[in-house]
């Protein structure tokens, strides 16, 4: 629906799930209104040159690469809760990963247009959709430690932080 109300949006990147792949592609060939290529990445097939570009988690740190060389104007985040862990490759290889050492620094995904889906933002706890929460909306979200004392009742304890509860869930 967002393709085809925006008549702007020429590239699209859908990161999903390996097993939605399929669906991604059937549902886009068969909903888009005008006339774009949908390529599914495989790791055995490699890159494709499509208008809409989807790709599974797993596979991204292969394609970074290729995925960076293009100007996306819409970035589609299917199963977001996928990337609550901002240690894990996946979160990293989309929402990107700071470190003072420029080498080990990796940049997150860049779009014009960003949407994340997902029908279980929180799994576990509250501290879970801070990744996505700061990746969408720095400004507001700018610290994980206010984040997490507002929202996951976040103390300081004997053994660093503890970020396991949960308060103002409201």
């Amino acid at each position: 629906g967002i393709i085809n109300a925006d008549a702007s949006i020429r590239r699209v990147l859908i990161i999903c799930p390996a097993s939605l792949r399929l669906n991604w592609q059937r549902e886009a060939e068969k909903w888009l209104v005008r006339a774009m290529t949908v390529g599914v990445v495989d790791a055995k097939g490699g890159w494709v040159d499509s208008d809409v570009v989807v790709i599974n988690y797993d596979i991204l740190h292969k394609f970074r690469s290729e995925i960076d060389a293009v100007q996306w104007d819409l970035l589609v985040v299917d199963e977001c809760h996928y990337c609550k862990n901002s240690r894990a490759k996946r979160t990293q290889m989309v929402l990107g990963k700071w470190d003072r050492d420029p080498v080990k620094k990796i940049e997150p995904i860049q779009a014009r247009r960003q949407v994340f889906l997902t029908g279980t933002p929180i799994t576990n706890r509250p501290i879970e959709i801070w990744p996505v929460a700061h990746a969408l909306d720095p400004v507001t979200f700018n610290s994980m430690v206010g984040f997490a004392k507002r929202y996951c009742g976040a103390y300081q304890g004997r053994y660093g932080w503890d970020f396991s509860g949960a308060t103002n869930l409201d």
